[in-house]
């Protein structure tokens, strides 16, 4: 055995040292055996727990006579033999074959469901799509609108992208049941185009959300061709458009929570005496 275990380098590799785990495996294992075989309880109890401490004790025989280093018996002890020592104080090893123990199963079957979930996972990050956070710079345009303080604004959400933030106020907000009404703004970067729509940098909108059934709807807005609230404005009114649902995980259910929260209808104080 010692013999064997000279010929191993004294940077050993993995399979070096599962070949150790093996051999001390198969010491304790021959032990616990002839343990078995002795009818006086008197001689196989010292017998069974040489078997249990046989290990250890082997590990420290070859660390003091200089066959392994004592950074090799941490490696051994910590990586390929942990489980085993634990095995055998729990008495669950001896009657058993060494490549057949519990132990060697349990750690297989882990070894096998963290490579599947490695694996998993590698495949999900693959098939996601590459998604680029905004540099630093992203939002240096936004420092230059003004005419925040006249209307209260504060901002409320930014796009991934840098190209709008979305600015809320409270004065003029309403609550009516679970209906709460709200004033938006937003910002734009570049010049938006849409159809029956003049080009604007900039606009407001009075916003109708359904507390309750978790919608919303816009009643009325307002475009600027201008950053800040300037330059040409046109009005585009909608109160009968209709409502809709909003998504979860999306900016409009951060819009949601904040406008229902911000409305809550707060408790009538108690009548004065």
């Amino acid at each position: 055995m010692l013999t064997s275990l000279r010929l191993m380098s004294l940077d050993p590799t993995d399979a070096e040292l599962a070949t150790a785990a093996t051999a001390l495996r198969a010491m304790a294992y021959q032990e616990g055996e002839r343990a078995k075989k002795i009818g006086n309880p008197t001689m196989r109890d010292p017998l069974e727990s040489n078997a249990r401490q046989l290990p250890r004790s082997v590990l420290t025989l070859l660390t003091s006579t200089g066959v392994i280093s004592a950074a090799v018996t941490k490696r051994i002890t910590a990586t390929a033999v942990v489980a085993f020592l634990a095995a055998i104080a729990a008495g669950s090893v001896l009657a058993q074959t060494p490549a057949q123990s519990d132990a060697d199963k349990q750690w297989e079957e882990m070894k096998k469901q963290l490579l599947q979930g490695q694996r998993q996972q590698e495949e999900q990050q693959k098939a996601a799509p590459a998604t680029k956070s905004p540099p630093d710079n992203a939002f240096k345009w936004a420092n230059n609108i003004t005419n925040l303080n006249l209307g209260e604004w504060f901002p409320l959400s930014f796009s991934h992208d840098g190209e709008v933030v979305k600015y809320a106020t409270l004065k003029d907000a309403q609550r009516q049941g679970h209906i709460a009404t709200v004033w938006f703004r937003n910002e734009f970067r570049d010049q938006q185009k849409r159809a029956g729509v003049i080009p604007y940098r900039s606009g407001v909108e009075r916003v109708q959300f359904d507390c309750a059934g978790r919608a919303s709807r816009v009643v009325v807005q307002a475009v600027y061709s201008e950053n800040s609230l300037g330059g040409e404005v046109k009005s585009y009114p909608s109160p009968d458009s209709p409502w809709q649902r909003v998504v979860p995980g999306t900016p409009g259910e951060q819009w949601i929570d904040w406008a229902c929260n911000a409305t809550a209808t707060k408790k009538a104080p108690p009548p004065t005496q």
